[in-house]
């Protein structure tokens, strides 16, 4: 239930990232100790809603059950703003901002999605979308690497140049 707020964690070789529980764009860098380094917000409203996140969609390959179970929960009264959390390797904190559809279990993320990029000390770099159908795997520098599904379901690894960050 990506939709609903709840803490997110990001694991990065010297830091590790949390987000705020709320529901608001907080986000808390923790040194390897443990010891809290810098918290820092951002602004960025959540995005809208999907028909598949309000139990509208009507892809078969979505148990009516968990349709029936969206609609009951209902909308929550202020939509997560991120959905997953990237330490780089170069420490960088990568918000992904696009939500995964309900039910997705993919632990890399939505494809294509909007990421915000951050420094460790909550400096913010700016906004990439990856291209449809690739997730986040890893980045370094200008590097990013990602996981591409094709349209036959097989993956690749593939690595971009980010231009303009």
């Amino acid at each position: 239930m990506a939709a609903w707020p709840r803490s997110l964690l990001g694991v990065g070789a010297e830091t590790w990232v949390v987000s705020s529980a709320d529901g608001s764009y907080e986000l808390e860098v923790f040194d390897r100790d443990g010891t809290s380094i810098v918290r820092f917000c951002h602004t960025g409203d959540a995005l809208p809603l999907s028909p598949a996140e309000r139990g509208e969609d009507p892809d078969p390959a979505m148990p009516d059950a968990w349709r029936d179970a969206l609609r009951a929960f209902g909308e929550p009264p202020n939509p997560a703003i991120i959905s997953r959390i990237v330490v780089d390797l170069d420490g960088q904190i990568w918000a992904q901002r696009d939500r995964p559809l309900p039910g997705s279990l993919d632990g890399h993320g939505a494809p294509g999605a909007m990421y915000d990029v951050f420094l460790p000390s909550g400096r913010f770099l700016g906004s990439i979308r990856l291209p449809d159908q690739q997730r986040l795997l890893e980045a370094r520098g200008r590097r990013v690497w990602t996981l591409h599904t094709g349209s036959l379901g097989e993956s690749s690894i593939v690595a971009l140049e980010i231009e303009g960050l």
